[in-house]
């Protein structure tokens, strides 16, 4: 009889390995005398259990993506990203902020106990969920993201690779210096 665990069980296992992971940067980092740092979006989806469950720190983001709309699934853990939250900017003043890279929470940069944000949600086939990086995203309007995304235009991986692969020339042809990756699945 095969034994299955809760979402609670597995997002306490991924919880243990992400404070790991960075107590294993802190360790490197000190160890190379160093400053390191990076972000977390993590997606599991748990099909016998009929959730999803999101791991976050850090500003790199998931997205679902239906034909209908983009709805963001993470909060930007960075000074604009709370300024914005918190309404002193708006989301045009956030785009040309010069502190887009000021982070407030992540994994490693000498933190001991980093905190990370955790949802636990139905997810719905058909629909696509794309994580991407800061750099992948910021030059891009939602209605890039909307139409070259929808799952109507994405029926397999080569053509989701070959979306993602324009939007990631595009943000290029704009000019964008900052890491730029991404990665979407659609659920059948």
């Amino acid at each position: 009889m095969k034994s299955s665990r809760s979402v609670l069980e597995i997002r306490s296992s991924l919880d243990e390995k992400l404070h790991e992971l960075n107590d294993r940067i802190n360790a490197y980092a000190d160890a190379n005398s160093m400053d390191m740092a990076t972000t977390c979006t993590a997606l599991l989806i748990i099909p016998s259990l009929g959730k999803m469950l999101v791991a976050h720190v850090g500003d790199t983001r998931l997205y679902r993506i239906t034909n209908e709309n983009v709805t963001l699934l993470t909060s930007d853990h960075s000074v604009v990203g709370k300024e914005v939250r918190e309404g002193r900017l708006t989301e045009e003043m956030a785009e040309k902020d010069k502190r887009q890279n000021q982070l407030t929470n992540c994994i490693g940069a000498g933190m001991d106990d980093t905190s990370y944000d955790y949802s636990i949600t139905d997810y719905s086939t058909g629909d696509c969920y794309m994580l991407c990086s800061d750099g992948f995203r910021k030059k891009l309007k939602p209605d890039d993201i909307a139409k070259t995304l929808a799952p109507s235009a994405n029926n397999d991986e080569d053509a989701m690779k070959a979306n993602l692969e324009m939007l990631r020339d595009k943000v290029l042809s704009l000019g964008e210096k900052d890491n730029i990756s991404a990665l979407m699945i659609k659920l059948y």
